[in-house]
């Protein structure tokens, strides 16, 4: 690296360039993203956890039986996320397209 200031023209115009437009995402996104890593990684999680732990003491549940039902309920969650983020991006699209009627 130089600091040398004539190798740095600030005054120099490097041009316009394209413009850069920044939207926001539409609402029901993150939901759809969190919902499916929800549902994808709590299953998983749920039988590492359990295999962690190791074997119960013979009473009830085995702990990774009780951990891997933890993480289904957790994805089954996640599903639900994802679903109501759905639901969120097609009543949105569907409320843009409807014409109103000036009455």
């Amino acid at each position: 690296m130089t600091t040398d200031p004539e190798l740095h023209d600030s005054e120099r115009d490097l041009g316009a360039g394209r413009p850069v437009v920044l939207e926001p995402m539409p609402s029901g996104w993150w939901l759809v993203i969190g919902g499916t890593v929800l549902a994808a990684l709590a299953p998983l999680f749920g039988f590492l956890i359990g295999s962690m732990i190791g074997e119960g003491d013979g009473d009830g549940m085995d702990p990774i039986q009780l951990w891997l039902l933890l993480g289904f309920l957790l994805g089954g969650v996640g599903v639900a996320m994802a679903l109501m983020g759905v639901y969120t991006i097609i009543d949105r699209r569907r409320a843009e397209e409807t014409p109103v009627d000036p009455v």
